[in-house]
């Protein structure tokens, strides 16, 4: 079913639209310009897979744990109390791209979102 309708982000240079399949959500986007992340992203590695992203309560010290562990983390970004991101670098992690978050803006089923998307109906947990 699709979530959220298509969106663009200008400011990032994609266009995106989600899917619920159950609880599992699939973003799928779209480069908008040749300066966009997404536009590199596929002329270096062609279509496809970019990431995938877990809801780990607690994430900022979680993600500290891994770095103390030795694994890679390329990216960190608290977006406020609640909202910390962080992705793990593929060469930590069998070549995936990992994202490890929680609250919004990081997770699309954060409930925050309602707010800023209008007409959008997450379903409740």
């Amino acid at each position: 079913m699709l979530r959220k309708p298509q969106t663009d982000h200008r400011g990032g240079g994609f266009r995106y639209a989600e899917f619920d399949l159950a609880g599992t959500i699939i973003e799928l986007l779209e480069p908008l310009r040749e300066d966009s992340f997404m536009h590199k992203f596929i002329a270096e590695n062609g279509e496809g897979f970019h990431h995938v992203t877990f809801d780990v309560p607690d994430s900022k010290a979680r993600v500290a744990e891994l770095k103390s562990a030795g694994v890679r983390v390329v990216e960190e970004k608290e977006h406020s109390p609640t909202s910390f991101e962080a992705f793990i670098s593929p060469r930590s992690s069998h070549g995936v791209l990992i994202q490890i978050g929680s609250g919004f803006p990081t997770l699309s089923a954060d409930p925050e979102w309602e707010k800023v998307v209008p007409g959008l109906k997450l379903k409740k947990k």
